[in-house]
């Protein structure tokens, strides 16, 4: 409103501005799309709850924990966020994470396979959190068939990087770059592909 705030409300608004990267007009242009994203997690437990195992937070249909309030703005800073999308991707994220966390195979062959280090609980890192949603944002994702698909395409991806050669004619035939480390997201659903 348009009185004093109260000494709690001044104290919120301490703790915004004191943060070391605190910008105004980057924090009031994000306010509104992190306004928009935590609504449509209220409005969904489905959607809120995998959400907070994405991205360890602990949101609620109420107020966000401050330690959650950061990883909202986070998200919607990112430039190339669109909640529409999001909000698309998150539920086949989420479900992959579950299914690998489920599944100490299935989560080590992942693990292999993508260089990731996502483990038994907890939220995995951003770098492995943008794998999943990289994959899981594909149109074409379905996590049945990415389950099923996983352990043969990994035998391939090793049987290819322990062999020179056939690993040169499986770039050359397939128009991949496969090497010795992780392979792409594009190297990877050539291999897919191939054993599906």
């Amino acid at each position: 409103s348009g009185a004093a705030p109260s000494a709690a409300d001044f104290a919120v608004l301490f703790g915004v501005v004191a943060g070391a990267g605190y910008n105004q007009v980057s924090f009031l242009g994000l306010l509104a799309p992190a306004a928009g994203l935590l609504s449509a997690l209220q409005a969904s437990s489905s959607l809120r709850n995998n959400f907070n195992l994405l991205f360890g937070t602990a949101l609620t249909a109420g107020v966000p924990p401050v330690a959650s309030r950061g990883t909202l703005f986070d998200v919607v800073g990112d430039a190339a966020f669109n909640q529409a999308s999001f909000l698309v991707v998150l539920p086949n994220a989420a479900g992959l994470l579950s299914a690998l966390q489920a599944d100490l195979a299935l989560r080590t062959n992942f693990n292999l396979a993508f260089g990731t280090a996502i483990a038994a609980v907890g939220a995995p890192g951003a770098a492995d959190r943008k794998k999943l949603f990289d994959l899981a944002g594909d149109p074409a994702f379905n996590l049945a068939n990415f389950v099923a698909a996983l352990p043969a395409a990994n035998a391939l991806l090793a049987a290819l990087q322990a062999d020179v050669t056939a690993r040169n004619n499986f770039n050359a035939i397939f128009g991949t770059g496969i090497s010795g480390a992780a392979p792409s997201a594009a190297d990877f659903a050539v291999l897919f592909g191939v054993v599906a």
